[in-house]
């Protein structure tokens, strides 16, 4: 087959993918007596997404949305969708708000409205806007109390480059990886979307996440056109001013969150707060550097923040009384990219991981290092006060001692460390004698776009990752990827091998 015949066939595929996948849980419904929404008209709701506003996910759902001009912010909503708006029966007004950091003020109207009293298993059709421009009609399911869940987990969906143009190291170029991305999740129809951080470039730059929006939001949504709710935690690029020029890119100050508190609707001060679902309870900690101090590491910042939280995580590890939990965090603890000093992870270790030991956490999600890995369940991980990763060279690894740490012949024992930022953003290589290393203790370790699925009963957790949004050749487009790890919990062995690098897959 000529070159020039296997680019129309994939160009051919693309398009019918992306229009399958473009509906964005919305039906169309000709209004009656509503005018209806001209193209362009600024102040149509855009990037509509659920999220939990409280810890009560059976009985409650957040819905939020932007608009470039008018502040109402009203949801019409129904078990049944309608073609008049007086004909549903319930109405919810929320806050429209303008989004600031310091000195800037995004340009778009966010809003965000709450609705209670709802009812377990059900679908519920609803339209938001205002008088000045309306939604299509979309539908959302609450979560079923009776059910097992299943989960899914990413991270780090933001281009690549801080000055520059994106660019990936293989497969399909940015955005097209993270949309991929997301719609594959969304074919294995989870009940909701952790979501592990680095939503964009620059939390800074608002049309990053008008485009984030445009790209994700529209294709979360299940095979039955339900919207699949956002659990998300804030990535260091979603508060820096990396495409600033001028500024310390990674120096952040506490104004800064509000960029990110202004957008999602969370619960508890929204950048750490904990969810309980009937069988999981997810922890999301905040790992950022929120403060200006030009002259301190990015590691003594951080453990500012992660002092801040350690009597919040173990209060709420204290009380856990679901079969599973996970703590889940940006910054990665044990990805490669270093212990110490690394990205921060080294005050995690010292603080959080002896808690994750004595309440028994069976899971420690993070995102940041933009490949795949996953540890064997292991315990008592520790360093000496002298500890570095690298000495002179990258391949002088530990040159003043290995860290200690056990492997968990039960992995109700241990914790399963899993590391996923790779749902959009470039993805590095594992390099032997480099900087992104895979440690002893990891089990899987991937150079792939992916995502991670779990499978919760009361009893078992399955976990399964997939590759996803690749566009080599060997892969045909694969828009559905293909099994990358699988591994259940409870999980008991005495045999724990080292990833290899660069496997097959």
């Amino acid at each position: 087959m000529k070159m020039v015949n296997k680019l129309f066939l994939l160009l051919l595929f693309l398009v019918l993918t992306l229009n399958t996948y473009a509906g964005g849980g919305k039906e169309q419904i000709e209004y009656e007596g509503i005018p209806k929404n001209p193209v362009g008209v600024l102040s149509v709701p855009r990037g509509i997404h659920l999220t939990w506003a409280e810890d009560d996910v059976y009985h409650t759902q957040a819905i939020s949305w932007y608009t470039r001009t008018g502040t109402g912010s009203i949801v019409y909503y129904d078990s049944e969708p309608h073609k008049n708006l007086e004909d549903y029966a319930y109405k919810v007004t929320g806050l429209g708000k303008k989004v600031r950091a310091g000195d800037i003020v995004f340009n778009n109207t966010y809003h965000d409205t709450l609705i209670k009293d709802l009812e377990p298993n059900t679908t519920y059709y609803f339209i938001c806007g205002s008088s000045d421009g309306w939604s299509d009609v979309r539908k959302f399911k609450t979560m079923d109390p009776d059910a097992d869940l299943k989960v899914a987990f990413s991270g780090d969906t933001r281009r690549t480059g801080a000055y520059g143009e994106g660019y990936e190291m293989e497969g399909v170029v940015f955005p097209d990886a993270r949309i991929f991305n997301i719609m594959a999740v969304a074919k294995q129809d989870p009940d909701f979307f952790l979501f592990g951080g680095d939503f964009v470039m620059s939390g800074h730059e608002e049309g990053s996440w008008e485009n984030w929006f445009m790209d994700i939001t529209d294709h979360l949504v299940r095979t039955d056109g339900t919207m699949i709710p956002l659990v998300p935690t804030p990535g260091n690029h979603d508060l820096g001013h990396y495409l600033i020029p001028g500024k310390k890119v990674d120096r952040t100050d506490e104004t800064d969150y509000e960029i990110y508190t202004g957008l999602f609707a969370l619960p508890e001060n929204e950048l750490s707060y904990t969810l309980n679902f009937n069988k999981f309870r997810v922890i999301s900690l905040y790992t950022m550097s929120g403060m200006f101090e030009p002259d301190v590491g990015s590691g003594d910042r951080v453990e500012k923040e992660v002092n801040k939280q350690t009597s919040y995580l173990e209060k709420q590890l204290k009380t856990n009384d679901k079969p599973w939990m996970a703590t889940m965090t940006h910054y990665s603890t044990l990805s490669g990219y270093g212990i110490k000093p690394g990205d921060g992870g080294w005050s995690m270790i010292e603080k959080w991981f002896p808690l994750y030991e004595k309440y028994k956490v069976p899971f420690a999600l993070t995102a940041h290092s933009h490949h795949y890995m996953r540890s064997w369940p292991i315990k008592h991980f520790s360093y000496d006060e002298n500890f570095v990763d690298f000495g002179e060279t990258k391949a002088d690894l530990w040159p003043n001692g290995a860290p200690k740490y056990e492997f968990a012949k039960d992995s109700r024992d241990g914790t399963v460390h899993i590391m996923s930022g790779n749902a959009g953003t470039a993805t590095e290589w594992f390099e032997k004698d480099s900087g992104i290393r895979i440690y002893p203790w990891m089990a899987a370790a991937y150079s792939r776009p992916s995502y991670t699925i779990f499978e919760l009963t009361d009893e078992t957790a399955h976990v399964r990752t997939y590759t996803a949004g690749s566009l080599a050749v060997y892969d045909h487009a694969r828009v559905d990827g293909f099994l990358l790890d699988e591994f259940t919990l409870p999980l008991t062995s005495t045999s724990f091998p080292e990833a290899e690098y660069n496997a097959a897959y």
